[in-house]
């Protein structure tokens, strides 16, 4: 997906995503083996059955990416970096707050290191966009579109469910709470990103299709 996009033109942009890409990928291959030797079944085949369970909406949202990204040019690696970033610091959150929560020290230390490596990521992420929001027409693009648009890593590629219950679990005190003010604050600091409050609306959307499966049941 992302070579689709005019960031795959960019060398440094396409630089660092080669380091991304296989930190990313040790992320998981370490989570997969520490579940597996709690006792908990993870298929080899997992990223192709995430894949193939995508929604008609992500897939409709991909091509429409590749669409505009095409028509906007350099412009659109705004959308994807400031799009990334917020993907970043959230992730990078989530797991401090899972390794603050946990008594396992092997799970704590495994996402400690995953922490450090997510902090780069966002750092690469964020400066990017600073420096591309400068300009006036990647910054009405990428407001518009990340307003509109963005949603927590992982929606369209999982069942509802799970993102509602990633949500529930990790937003569930107002400690944790605290962390959505922090992001809010962060990404805000953006040119063009002044109102943002995406997780707001995630949290919304989690509640109200909680709301509704108590009233089916």
């Amino acid at each position: 997906e992302l070579l689709s996009t005019p960031a795959a033109d960019d060398p440094e942009i396409t630089s660092f995503l080669s380091c991304w890409a296989y930190e990313e990928f040790f992320h998981g291959y370490m989570i997969k083996r520490f579940l597996r030797a709690c006792g908990v079944p993870v298929a080899e085949n997992r990223l192709a059955e995430v894949v193939k369970g995508r929604s008609p909406g992500y897939r409709i949202q991909q091509v429409a990416q590749a669409i505009v990204s095409k028509l906007s040019g350099a412009k659109f690696i705004a959308v994807h970096m400031t799009w990334g970033a917020i993907h970043e610091l959230t992730t990078l959150q989530g797991y401090q707050i899972l390794s603050e929560r946990t008594q396992h020290p092997v799970l704590r230390e495994l996402l400690r290191r995953i922490v450090k490596d997510e902090r780069r990521h966002f750092a690469f992420y964020y400066n990017q966009a600073k420096i591309r929001l400068l300009d006036p027409a990647a910054r009405r693009l990428t407001s518009f579109l990340v307003h509109r648009y963005w949603d927590l890593v992982g929606s369209g590629e999982v069942p509802d469910a799970e993102v509602d219950f990633l949500v529930e679990y990790l937003l569930q005190d107002e400690t944790s709470m605290s962390f959505v003010d922090y992001v809010h604050k962060t990404i805000q600091a953006l040119p063009g990103m002044e109102s943002w409050k995406g997780l707001d609306q995630v949290i919304a959307r989690t509640r109200k299709r909680q709301a509704h499966r108590v009233a089916i049941a």
